[in-house]
C-alpha cells in the first residue's frame, strides 16, 4: 500500500464520515425546528385562551349585573355583546383542549358548568323581573348573586392563576419555587367567615 491509496482511503472514509454527520445533523435540526414550533404553538394557545378567558371573565360580570326593570333593551343589547364572547372562549378551548394537563381541563369544565349556572340565574331572575318585588324574584335575584360572587370571586381567581403559572413556567419568566409561592399567596380564594 502506497501513500496514495492511504490518503484516498482516509479521504473517502473522511467524506462518507463528513455526510453521515451531516445526515444525522439535518434530521436533528428538523425534530428541534418541529418541537419549536409545537412548543410555540401551545404558547399561543394558552396565551390567546387566557385573552379569551379575562373577556369571557368581563362580559360575565356585564350579564350578571343588575339592571332596572325599565332597560329591556340595554339588557337584550348586553347579551348580544357578551353571550357571543363567552361562548368564543369555551370554543376556543374545545378546539385546543388536547394540549392542555388535565387539571386545567377539569377546571375549565368547571368553569364552564358555572358559567353555564350564572347565566341560567340570570334568566330566570329576568323572567321574573315583571314581578317585582315578589318573593320569587328576590329569592332568583339572590341565587343569581350567590352564583355570581362564587364565580367571580373565588372560582375564576384560581383558574386565572393556575393559566397563568402553566403560561410563566413554560416561558420561564418566573423561577418555580418563587413562582409557586407568589401565586399561592395571591390566588388562594379567601373564604368569608
Amino acid at each position: 500500500m502506497n501513500w496514495r491509496e492511504i490518503i484516498s482511503i482516509i479521504g473517502f472514509s473522511g467524506l462518507i464520515s463528513f455526510i453521515i454527520q451531516k445526515r444525522y445533523e439535518y434530521q436533528l435540526n428538523k425534530q428541534i425546528l418541529r418541537y419549536t414550533k409545537l412548543y410555540s404553538d401551545k404558547l399561543d394557545v394558552i396565551r390567546i385562551l387566557y385573552e379569551k378567558f379575562i373577556l369571557a371573565e368581563r362580559a360575565l360580570i356585564l350579564i350578571m349585573s343588575q339592571r332596572e326593570p325599565d332597560k329591556n333593551e340595554e339588557k337584550k343589547a348586553f347579551q348580544e355583546k357578551t353571550n357571543p364572547v363567552i361562548i368564543k372562549f369555551f370554543e376556543y378551548f374545545e378546539e385546543n383542549e388536547i394540549i392542555f394537563e388535565q387539571d386545567i381541563v377539569e377546571l375549565i369544565h368547571s368553569i364552564k358548568s358555572k358559567f353555564d349556572s350564572c347565566i341560567l340565574k340570570q334568566a330566570q331572575a329576568n323572567l321574573l323581573e315583571s314581578s317585582r318585588p315578589s318573593e320569587a324574584w328576590e329569592k332568583a335575584v339572590c341565587e343569581k348573586q350567590e352564583a355570581f360572587e362564587l364565580i367571580v370571586n373565588e372560582d375564576i381567581p384560581i383558574l386565572k392563576g393556575h393559566l397563568k403559572r402553566v403560561f410563566q413556567k413554560r416561558y420561564h419568566i418566573i423561577e418555580k419555587s418563587q413562582n409557586e409561592s407568589v401565586f399561592r399567596n395571591i390566588f388562594r380564594p379567601k373564604r368569608s367567615k
